[in-house]
């Protein structure tokens, strides 16, 4: 049996007996939401399953904050959860688009049943391309990771002044107010527009080639307060960045690289400043939740006085809603059956339009015409099929939904196969960089994987990498041709 260290207090067949009898308590509370006989149950199966596989990853690396455990905790839970809140709980009301309990008993019964098992095939391609991260457990080789402090300096003054002019720039052209500037997902920007939203989210990258260099310094190591009052300082300001846009999952995007790093260079501040971004990430999707949905408030406050529900059974609801729907979307899978019954399989046609619009996107940061040609998006057939327009494009199925609209079972499998191949190469990458750039690199690919679980497109990673993560391949880049200049290390 491998040991981390401190025994803990209660052995894991206790921990996973409680987590059993506790999901088994919430089931008997919720009830079956669904005509489909034990989906409930199988769910809650389903959700034990992942919890114990995810248990299994912390007791082996140690951790939870590394990228094997993280991918891994990413992907088995939040598809999990939702089908365990969609198909229970009599009076939870979907939020979603599309809604299982809304279906006839013989369609709920094909599509309760047949979106669990790709729910577990997805995570068992994913485990498969995954497993020999296991080893990540085994006590890593000390080496040196090569600090350019420098350059972070240079790169970090650099694209700080890029996004902060172009975050200027795009509220001017706007109208200079966030509730004129907050992108609308739904809508889109206006034309020319779209250079400057991307380029202002350098500054966030800006922020952590500064917030590097400070971390490999002696100030840094001497003073502990110090450091961790210039990383909340610093986070601050990520987060403001990115709060105007309305993406919650790019608070995520811009703090993870930072926390890995933090980790890294400066565990002697990792504990109180994962503590307190933890809880600034969690008030912020919060406050962006309420944002998006400004009338929430109001609208509930009318639906609590006509139905009768407490503000307990609305806030439960709300907390249903993100989980199932903003998390998850375990709805939209089956929802993929009726678009495949209605039009065929796109045979990797939305796939093709992610690459494509990422080959286009030096054009559309530069506002240069020439164009590839991009085949029709998934989210414009899902606004079309649900809602007669393909011009609504704010409803994302999800990666797994996508998937399968494309390739049907082997999609999902072969896919999340892929996707698990590409966090082992990213965790290798972090175990073996040799400077902060390629270090760096590994930790933001690591982040892209886990936002697939999350509502998106499944070839957003790339785009964002290509256009976000712009930076950061900017630095490896320089990181590679200054490879053979010797630099003093940090020991990783």
């Amino acid at each position: 049996m491998l040991t981390t260290g401190r025994e803990p207090r209660l052995s894991r067949g206790w921990i996973k007996a409680i987590l059993v009898a506790l999901l088994l308590a919430a089931l008997l509370v919720r009830g079956n939401r669904v005509a489909t006989p034990a989906a409930g149950t199988l769910a809650t199966v389903l959700v034990a399953v992942s919890c114990a596989l995810v248990l299994r990853a912390w007791a082996r690396t140690g951790s939870l904050m590394n990228g094997y455990t993280l991918v891994l905790a990413t992907f088995l839970m939040a598809y999990p959860i939702s089908a365990f809140v969609h198909l229970t709980g009599a009076d939870y009301k979907s939020q979603g688009f599309y809604d299982l309990a809304a279906l006839d008993v013989h369609t709920q019964l094909h599509h309760v049943y047949l979106s669990l098992a790709l729910v577990f095939l997805a995570q068992f391609g994913l485990w498969f391309g995954l497993a020999p991260g296991y080893r990540v457990s085994e006590p890593a080789a000390q080496h040196m990771v090569r600090v350019r402090s420098k350059l972070l300096i240079l790169a970090g003054l650099v694209f700080s002044l890029v996004g902060a002019v172009s975050t200027f720039v795009l509220f001017s052209k706007q109208g200079g107010s966030v509730e004129d500037i907050a992108i609308d997902r739904a809508r889109g920007l206006e034309s020319g527009s779209a250079r400057y939203a991307f380029m202002s989210s350098w500054l966030t990258w800006g922020i952590i080639f500064l917030l590097c260099a400070f971390l490999a310094s002696q100030a840094s190591k001497n003073h502990a307060r110090l450091t961790l009052s210039t990383l909340l300082a610093g986070s601050g300001c990520m987060m403001l960045n990115m709060l105007w846009t309305g993406e919650r999952a790019e608070n995520l995007l811009a703090l993870l690289p930072l926390i890995f790093m933090v980790r890294k260079f400066a565990r002697h501040v990792f504990r109180p400043f994962i503590a307190t971004a933890a809880f600034a990430v969690a008030g912020i999707i919060v406050f962006e939740t309420i944002w998006r949905t400004s009338g929430l408030l109001t609208a509930g406050a009318a639906y609590l006085t006509q139905s009768g529900m407490t503000w307990g059974q609305f806030a439960a609801n709300q907390l249903c809603g993100v989980l199932d729907w903003q998390m998850g979307r375990y709805p939209t899978i089956a929802l993929s059956f009726d678009m495949v019954k209605h039009s065929g399989y796109a045979f990797g046609s939305t796939l093709l339009q992610g690459v494509a619009m990422t080959v286009n996107a030096p054009a559309t940061l530069l506002h240069i015409p020439a164009k590839v040609s991009e085949p029709e998006a998934v989210t414009a057939m899902v606004g079309q099929y649900l809602l007669g327009d393909s011009t609504i494009n704010g409803v994302v199925p999800g990666t797994l939904a996508e998937l399968y609209l494309n390739f049907g079972v082997c999609g999902v499998l072969g896919g999340f196969f892929v996707i698990g191949l590409m966090a082992r190469y990213c965790i290798g990458i972090t175990r073996s960089a040799g400077d902060t750039g390629t270090l760096l690199l590994g930790f933001y690919g690591l982040v892209l994987i886990c936002i697939w679980t999350i509502p998106m497109t499944a070839t957003l990673p790339l785009y964002f990498l290509a256009t976000k993560g712009f930076p950061i391949l900017v630095l490896w880049t320089a990181e590679r041709m200054l490879g053979q200049v010797r630099s003093p290390g940090v020991r990783a």
